[in-house]
């Protein structure tokens, strides 16, 4: 019998959370009717085994794990679970969150009911010390696609409940090599052949905010390049005639991608960045999402750079002497 939902689960180097997170998958309601598809892509740690002692206990559940030869990212990652996938609905969970017992059958419900192609939950952000809860804005299926390029519509994957057919109909998949915005890059696809959406207003979701994770340091050079090189991807697929009226909305994508690596880059490469994409300018003033620090810095970037690389500086100094996330040698670095 068809899998009501396959469940991808990247896996790499997440020992200290995969536990959590397989444990939570495998006591949700519905778990004995869905596949766990867990791809390995090649972790060095102990996580594969913590997964297979997991597998042997909860021996009722439909678990593929599919090993990768070698590192490929998080995008190929889940294109394998895709590939592999035979379940009516997908979903990816990343394996350092964990999930309400509900999350699984409270999704399909809402999907089954209204014949949604996407589904969508609210979500808790897990810092160490608080937990926050996150709700996602409501639209009818003719304005979410221009909610999304307008930044009010999150592109995460894992609270949202997505019809296969919309990935198999449209060849969709990740782009190979985009391991950050990789959801980004597959989202603009999905959203833009979806007919019909559904809300479960519960919160479903635990997306775990890690210390060691990209978000709370320095941007390298590759994860930069995957910002830009997503956003060229997003703009090639809007060039297609049919996206001629919403095309411009993509500026809104652009300065939030630009204030991020703005914010968490180094001196050096702060002064390169600057001049990016100045045509998306004039939406500043009509974006509703950027936070006050990141239009002020964004602002002042178009007729008074050394402004913003002041302002850069300010943020960079709180950091360093607040939370301590990267010091003085690194910030000055051409990373």
């Amino acid at each position: 019998m068809e899998p009501l939902i396959s469940v991808l689960i990247p896996v790499y180097g997440v020992e200290k959370y995969i536990g959590q997170c397989l444990k939570s998958l495998f006591e949700n309601t519905i778990a004995d009717k869905c596949e766990f598809i867990i791809v390995n892509d090649c972790t060095k740690d102990n996580s594969m085994v913590i997964a297979q002692s997991l597998i042997a206990e909860y021996k009722n559940m439909n678990v593929r794990i599919i090993n990768h030869e070698k590192n490929s990212g998080l995008a190929t990652t889940r294109n394998t679970g895709l590939k592999n996938a035979s379940g009516k609905y997908i979903i990816c969970t990343d394996s350092d969150d964990w999930v309400e017992k509900r999350y699984l059958e409270e999704m399909y419900s809402a999907a089954e009911e209204k014949n949604a192609d996407v589904t969508i939950c609210n979500w808790y952000v897990e810092k160490e010390n608080e937990t926050l809860t996150k709700i996602q804005r409501q639209y009818n299926a003719k304005d979410f696609f221009n909610a999304f390029l307008q930044c009010n519509v999150q592109a995460f994957v894992w609270n949202k409940l997505i019809k296969r057919s919309l990935f198999e109909n449209n060849n969709f998949r990740w782009e190979d090599g985009i391991n950050n915005w990789e959801d980004e890059a597959i989202c603009i696809k999905i959203f833009s052949e979806a007919k019909s959406y559904a809300y479960v207003e519960h919160y479903l979701y635990h997306y775990r905010v890690r210390n060691s994770s990209y978000m709370k340091s320095l941007l390298n050079e590759n994860t930069r390049q995957n910002f830009i090189d997503a956003i060229a991807m997003m703009e090639n697929f809007l060039s297609n005639e049919k996206y001629a009226n919403c095309r411009d909305l993509l500026s809104h994508k652009k300065l939030h991608a630009k204030s991020k690596m703005l914010i968490d880059s180094t001196r050096p490469i702060q002064k390169k960045l600057l001049p990016l994409w100045p045509e998306s300018y004039p939406y500043i003033k009509k974006d509703t999402t950027l936070l006050f620090r990141e239009k002020l810095i964004l602002k002042t970037a178009i007729k008074f750079p050394p402004l913003s690389l002041f302002l850069l500086f300010m943020l960079s100094v709180l950091k360093i002497i607040m939370k301590k996330q990267f010091t003085w040698k690194q910030y000055f670095e051409k990373n």
